[in-house]
């Protein structure tokens, strides 16, 4: 059997953080878990990775376009409402939640897959439209005079 890939982020957090060091060594069985429940077939994680999540792409029977995150859950619990404002969201601004499964050290995700903006957009500076229509955001050159 092939070593379980481990992101970088998340080996590093790991070296720093006794409970994700042994959080880690469950790892290939919460993903398999989460990929028999939810019939996933899944990717290499992305790399260099999260700090304290495992996540990969992950297909189903459909095709590709999802994705599969696998998180540690920490004693404070921060992370306890990102599926709630996942599901509130419902993809509008941000991914669709598709699947959630809490358990005692980790939570698991599946969300919709998201592209990168396209290059050309990540040239613009940050202009929204106002309730106006107007265009807001920094000057788009120097200042006339």
């Amino acid at each position: 059997m092939a070593e379980f890939p481990v992101p970088r982020y998340l080996a590093e957090t790991a070296a720093q953080e006794p409970g994700v060091a042994g959080w880690i060594a469950t790892l290939p069985a919460l993903v398999d878990d989460l990929a028999r429940r939810w019939s996933l077939s899944v990717g290499e994680p992305f790399q260099p990775g999260g700090q304290c999540s495992w996540v990969a792409p992950a297909t189903t029977a459909a095709g590709p376009g999802l994705v599969l995150k696998v998180a540690y859950r920490f004693p404070g619990g921060e992370e306890r409402d990102e599926a709630a404002a996942l599901r509130a969201w419902d993809g509008n601004g941000a991914v669709r939640l598709y699947d959630f499964q809490e358990g005692p050290s980790s939570y698991g995700l599946s969300w919709s897959a998201v592209s990168p903006a396209p290059r050309w957009a990540r040239c613009w500076p940050s202009r929204t439209r106002t309730s106006g229509g107007r265009v807001a955001g920094p000057p788009l050159g120097p200042p006339s005079g």
